[in-house]
């Protein structure tokens, strides 16, 4: 069999009238359901650990939560994306709770509730990509210690790079399947034009950078690579607007994204920094190149609007997993999958418990 169809392409999903057979979470219930989701996400045990990887001598703390059920089907790792704090995923951890599975979830550094690493604790940044694989790694391994059952993997945006990383550098890991949701396989960003006035790709080495619009506001500063790739870079509120490319949803776009800073101002972030972007760069191709290295089944749910990564890198992920990874597109869907309108979330989500349960 040729290579282009050596993995498990399910197709794109139509969006027919349907019933929500599962009673996830919806939107026209929300505000009824709210109070519910938000007994669940309190009663849940917070706790930190300190990473084995030190920014300027000091290990960083990062931020945890458990919700363990006392019977559970399975139990679920969440890697969550860029910009992204552990309190965004409340609805999808209490969808997760009432079909039995337990949930672990951490903030990773930089973001969330887990140490910054830079003055400005706004700028996205870190050091290593592998930075994050390590803290990762030491979170499994307090899950290890409390999980009963099957353990599962489920990664969004980032979170999904970090996934395929772990999983590809770590052939012990105790997971039985991955779900990547709209996964950092690669990033879609325009930085500037060339001399020859042709739009440029961002590539890994800092001598690439030359030419760059964005790069020269920044190259004579003392370190340019912790400085933001677009300005303004600090956090700014945004209104819904219908084509905000993340969420056909406004329900959950005012709840989990532009009023979550304003009860938990504390998780806010803000744009990347050039250190960000060439790490995460340097990770997606590899997380590409290397996915032959995974060796349990993985399930690459994609928006079929999605311009925030390049759905083409998942399918060049999968054909080098072969018969192990399916692609599932999500057609119209945009990027944030689990906070989506219900048209296209519970799809998602049917297909995530499927996926765990077969």
């Amino acid at each position: 069999m040729k290579l282009l169809f050596a993995f498990i392409f399910i197709g794109i999903v139509p969006l027919w009238a349907m019933e929500n057979a599962h009673g996830w979470s919806t939107e026209s219930e929300f505000s009824q359901n709210y109070p519910t989701i938000m007994d669940y996400w309190e009663k849940g045990e917070e706790g930190s650990f300190s990473s084995d990887i030190k920014h300027e001598g000091n290990f960083i703390q990062i931020a945890y939560k458990i919700f363990l059920q006392k019977k559970e089907k399975g139990a679920v790792v969440i890697s969550s994306g860029r910009t992204e704090s552990m309190v965004k995923y409340q609805e999808v951890i209490y969808d997760l709770g009432q079909k039995g599975y337990s949930v672990y979830i951490f903030d990773h550094r930089g973001q969330g509730f887990s140490d910054r690493m830079l003055a400005d604790k706004e700028k996205g940044y870190v050091r290593s990509f592998d930075d994050y694989i390590s803290d990762l790694k030491k979170f499994v391994g307090i899950v290890k210690k409390k999980k009963q059952g099957k353990l599962f993997l489920l990664a969004h945006s980032m979170g999904g790079a970090i996934a395929s990383r772990y999983l590809e550098m770590n052939p012990e890991h105790p997971f039985e399947k991955a779900i990547l949701c709209s996964p950092m396989h690669g990033i879609n960003v325009e930085l500037g034009k060339d001399k020859t006035g042709e739009h440029r790709k961002f590539h890994f080495w800092q001598k690439e950078y030359e030419g760059l619009d964005l790069w020269q506001k920044v190259a004579g500063k003392s370190k340019p690579m912790e400085e933001y790739v677009s300005s303004p870079g600090a956090y700014e509120e945004e209104a819904y607007k219908e084509d905000n490319g993340y969420t056909h949803s406004q329900t959950r776009y005012n709840e989990f994204v532009r009023d979550l800073f304003v009860r938990y101002p504390k998780a806010i972030l803000g744009g990347v920094t050039w250190q960000w972007l060439r790490e995460s760069e340097i990770a997606s191709e590899k997380a590409v190149n290397e996915a032959n290295l995974i060796q349990i089944p993985v399930l690459i749910l994609q928006g079929g609007e999605d311009k925030v990564v390049k759905n083409s890198a998942h399918h060049r992920f999968a054909q080098n997993m072969k018969e192990k990874c399916q692609v599932k597109e999500i057609s119209g869907a945009y990027h944030e999958l689990l906070i989506e309108s219900d048209e296209y979330r519970i799809l998602v989500l049917d297909s995530i418990l499927q996926f765990m349960e077969d």
